[in-house]
């Protein structure tokens, strides 16, 4: 061995040596150690045979990318253990150039990634369950797509997820590509108990199981334990799903074909995958009750005689009841459209109203505003629209609902007290009398006398045909006497 290769050889990690064409010279100790493969096996292109068969093609072309260009480069892979688990790892590359710049040698390393690639897939599976929900994905779709992200983390295994009956003793496969169509009899549906397999069990005790023999394991009764034999499955482990307050919701196990105990990584992808089963099964009840709940309401609404909307967290229309939809003339699909408020409000408040109405939905608290609305014969009449918030257990609003009152006569009522006090102010001040006189006998009176009542005894003024007898202004009198006397003369006063 010569000085490189025992610095190679002295390296922490995989590492290796090849020429310029990419032929493989040297691999260190580690790389035999972790391989299992002979020192004779791993040179030229043998290495080859210890990369995953479905990421094999994807390296070599990387690989022949980077011959090609000269350049370092990267690229992830997974790689065979000598216990035959694959884990994966990043490959790096880097070039040895000559006076000349030519490349005379290639040095790499391969580092050890699984728990990163692990906790990246993990995340990524939740992330896209979560977009699921949010697409209004089924629970089959989203609960398959989780199987399938596991499925490419641990490709010796298979899983699947059991969702419970709702009367609490069975068990149903809901999801799981790759689980043998010969054992789905054996679980749909799965009676929980302490011998009902890995899952049945898991359910019952409400906490993992492993089965590492399925061919010895007391958990399993004879006629399922057969029928998981002839479908290769050999090993399980099984983990209850549960909610917050010890509800059994379901199970998620992995199916090995061979009799063994769980690696570290698949008890992190049976927890992890059970976590995001949980949030998928859960918001997906959630979302039922609450569409089951909204059906219920809207029978609700559509009795009550005034209009009431639901809107999305957004202030988008979800849903009228009827008196809104027949006062608007509007079907509802209609009202579902962003222009609808354009249609619906009067033109001189479309502006305002939207402004105050994003503001009370950005604010998240209730509020309101006083509206006229267009009536389906064109006519508008005043409404007092309020808006209050739904919120989840976490506080956060998930619907908004909104109720239009007619306030139309109240309205009317106090233009005409507007239009009233108007007319009455103008009566008063044709009635001010302002009186004067001259010097008289030496002497100058002067009086002024304003005298006002709103009183019918007072002033003789009655309140016009249709006009509110109930409300009542508050009588002024205005009574002014002044008398200025010249020097030497007597003091009189004008009534």
């Amino acid at each position: 061995m010569d000085a490189g290769h025992k610095i190679i050889d002295a390296i922490p990690t995989l590492a290796w040596c090849a020429r310029p064409g990419g032929w493989n010279e040297f691999l260190n100790r580690r790389w035999h150690h972790y391989t299992g493969l002979p020192s004779e096996e791993g040179l030229g292109w043998g290495w080859k045979s210890a990369v995953h068969p479905e990421d094999l093609g994807r390296l070599t072309a990387k690989w022949d990318s980077i011959l090609d260009k000269g350049e370092p480069g990267e690229s992830e892979a997974r790689l065979r253990r000598a216990d035959g688990v694959y884990r994966w790892f990043l490959f790096r590359v880097e070039p040895v150039r000559d006076d000349a710049r030519h490349v005379f040698e290639w040095y790499g390393t391969a580092t050890d990634i699984e728990d990163r690639k692990r906790a990246d897939s993990l995340r990524a599976a939740e992330q896209r369950t979560l977009e699921m929900i949010a697409d209004g994905a089924s629970l089959g779709d989203i609960l398959n797509e989780l199987c399938r992200a596991i499925d490419v983390q641990a490709s010796s295994v298979i899983s699947t997820i059991l969702l419970m009956d709702p009367d609490g003793k069975r068990l149903w496969h809901a999801a799981g590509p790759r689980v043998p169509r010969g054992w789905l009899p054996a679980i749909s549906p799965r009676t929980i108990g302490p011998r009902q397999g890995c899952c049945g069990a898991a359910a019952y005790f409400k906490k993992r199981i492993i089965v590492a023999d399925v061919a010895t394991d007391s958990v399993w009764a004879d006629a399922s334990r057969d029928l998981a034999l002839q479908n290769g499955i050999h090993a399980a482990w099984s983990e209850p799903i549960l909610t917050k307050d010890d509800q059994v919701l379901g199970t998620f196990a992995l199916y090995a074909p061979t009799p063994r105990m769980p690696t570290g990584a698949e008890i992190e992808l049976i927890e992890g995958a059970g976590n995001i089963a949980l949030i998928a099964i859960s918001r997906q009840r959630s979302l039922e009750a609450l569409r089951k709940s909204e059906a219920e309401l809207r029978r609700i609404t559509d009795a009550i005689d005034q209009s009431i909307a639901v809107l999305d967290v957004d202030g988008q229309m979800l849903y009228a009841n009827r008196v809104l939809t027949d006062y608007t003339g509007i079907a509802l699909d209609d009202l579902r459209s962003l222009g609808f408020r354009q249609t619906v409000f009067h033109p001189d408040e479309v502006e305002r109203l939207e402004y105050e109405r994003q503001q009370g939905l950005s604010a998240g608290i209730p509020f309101g505003f006083e509206a006229r609305l267009r009536q389906s014969d064109g006519v508008y009449r005043w409404f007092l629209v309020r808006y209050n918030p739904l919120r989840d257990e976490r506080g956060s609003v998930i619907r908004w609902y909104a109720t239009s009152t007619d306030i139309d006569e109240r309205k009317q009522a106090e233009d005409r007290v507007r239009k009233g006090s108007g007319g009455r102010l103008a009566y008063l001040a044709r009635r001010t009398r302002i009186q004067r006189t001259a010097w008289t006998n030496g002497t100058m009176v002067a009086s002024c006398a304003a005298t006002s009542t709103l009183a019918t005894r007072q002033s003789g003024i009655h309140d016009s045909p249709g006009a509110n007898t109930n409300l009542h202004d508050p009588v002024i009198s205005f009574t002014s006497s002044e008398s200025v006397t010249a020097p030497g003369s007597t003091n009189a006063a004008l009534t």
